[in-house]
């Protein structure tokens, strides 16, 4: 048992409420107590989390032992060393909730599938520890042959995993009945196999999907499968178009910030990128999923729900990427303007927005009427043009000085302003008239 490439996914394990364990004792499980279980297995605590034979009759161990190859007595403890469960069946791989249920995803050797179609575990037990902050953690799932669930609101099975010995622990076990699994031949899934590459690809006929071996009563079932594939074809080219527009905004944000700092700064450029890469990485994954359309409609819905959240955070991250670039681009020319009212990176922002509003030629039409105004102000000598001067700052703005006479005299007919307040005023009346002259 060395071979694990057997994935289940989704199997509901646990949930919140009240339980009663297999010794009698009740408990009253939280949504931060399960929370905290899937926390702990995210950082690595419990490292293995075993998947193993529970407590079942002789007969069961013994026809469990025999299609595994393995002793019957390393599957219920009985080698003398005081084990429960030595031989793990599998692992979980994957904790999460999913509204009030706790899911696992688990991988398993191939000698275990053959079990699970042909319905030896009617149950699973979730086995829970006391860690050292006296709150619980998942330490162990058992498979059971034919025990009363104790947990007995939960759904379905799949999953992901690998085995090893597991110590001893001393542990609390709630268990729940698992659904009838259907029987699948190697003929049918190589059938199935076969019609997903069919649909996977750019084009499909009936006469293929005929020969692959799925069979059509009449025009009822040919209008469904046509309808499913027309979806299927349709949620990949939209996402192909995403990851396009995603990656190309990448490469301007990346490009941008190699530019230098007058265009965009490295905070701006670097972690939305770097957000934006793994994004795509994310969707990538769920795309490659589509070989596993085959494990039944719960998965189907899972893949087309993620791929419906990934959609719409990626998205959102291309408007994101897009307009930190379209605004990098204004605050290069929103720099050089004098006597307007905002800072360069507000014009620069309020330029950008108009962009995405009105279009580039409304948004570069604005610019040109705030370079007019600009200059004219440079020129009527009420203002100095950027970088002219001494003891200027970088890309700061220089008054002429009589700018503080007239905000000292409008103080004193205002006395219930302060200074800046009053420097503000005149600074904005000086500007009105620039506009009003102009």
């Amino acid at each position: 048992m060395s071979n694990f490439k057997k994935a289940i996914l989704g199997l509901e394990i646990f949930s919140i409420g009240t339980h009663t364990d297999s010794g009698g004792e009740t408990n009253t499980f939280t949504r931060d107590d399960v929370d905290y279980m899937v926390n702990k297995f995210a950082n690595g605590y419990p490292e293995f989390v075993p998947i193993k034979l529970g407590h079942t009759s002789d007969e069961f161990n013994r026809q469990v032992a025999a299609e595994l190859g393995l002793p019957a007595a390393s599957l219920n403890g009985e080698n003398g060393e005081g084990l429960d469960g030595v031989a793990a069946l599998g692992q979980v791989v994957n904790l999460y909730t999913e509204g009030d249920k706790l899911v696992a995803d688990l991988k398993v050797p191939d000698e275990m599938v053959k079990l699970f179609q042909e319905d030896y575990f009617r149950d699973v037990s979730c086995e829970l520890s006391v860690d050292n902050q006296d709150r619980w953690i998942l330490d162990g799932l058992a498979m059971l042959g034919a025990e009363r669930p104790a947990v007995g609101d939960l759904a379905g099975i799949a999953a992901a995993a690998v085995h090893k010995k597991r110590t001893a622990s001393v542990v609390r076990s709630f268990s729940q009945a698992l659904p009838k699994k259907v029987n699948m031949s190697e003929q049918d899934q190589s059938k199935i196999d076969k019609i997903l590459g069919l649909v996977s690809g750019d084009k499909i006929s009936f006469s293929e999907l005929e020969s692959a071996g799925l069979k059509f009563e009449n025009e009822a079932d040919k209008g469904a499968v046509k309808d499913a594939v027309r979806e299927l074809q349709e949620r990949s080219s939209m996402l192909d178009e995403v990851v396009g527009l995603l990656q190309q905004a990448i490469e301007l944000t990346s490009t941008a910030a190699e530019e230098g700092d007058e265009i965009v700064e490295d905070d701006v450029a670097s972690e939305p990128a770097v957000a934006a890469k793994a994004l795509v990485g994310r969707l990538t994954t769920v795309m490659s999923s589509d070989k596993n359309f085959k494990q039944g409609a719960d998965f189907k819905a899972a893949v087309a729900s993620a791929v419906k959240e990934s959609t719409k955070e990626l998205i959102a991250q291309v408007a994101t990427l897009t307009g930190d670039t379209t605004v990098a681009k204004y605050r290069v020319e929103t720099e050089k303007l004098v006597g307007m009212e905002g800072t360069p990176q507000e014009l620069a922002e309020q330029l950008a927005d108009l962009e995405g509003k009105a279009g580039k030629e409304t948004a570069t039409a604005m610019l040109s009427s705030w370079k007019q105004v600009s200059t004219f102000a440079v020129e009527s000598g009420q203002f100095k043009a950027v970088g002219e001067g001494e003891g200027q700052g970088e890309g700061v703005n220089s008054e002429p000085s009589d700018l503080e006479k007239e905000a000292s005299e409008f103080k004193a007919a205002n006395p219930s302003f302060s200074e800046s307040q009053a420097l503000s005023a005149v600074r904005l009346r000086r500007m009105r008239s620039v506009r009003e002259v102009k």
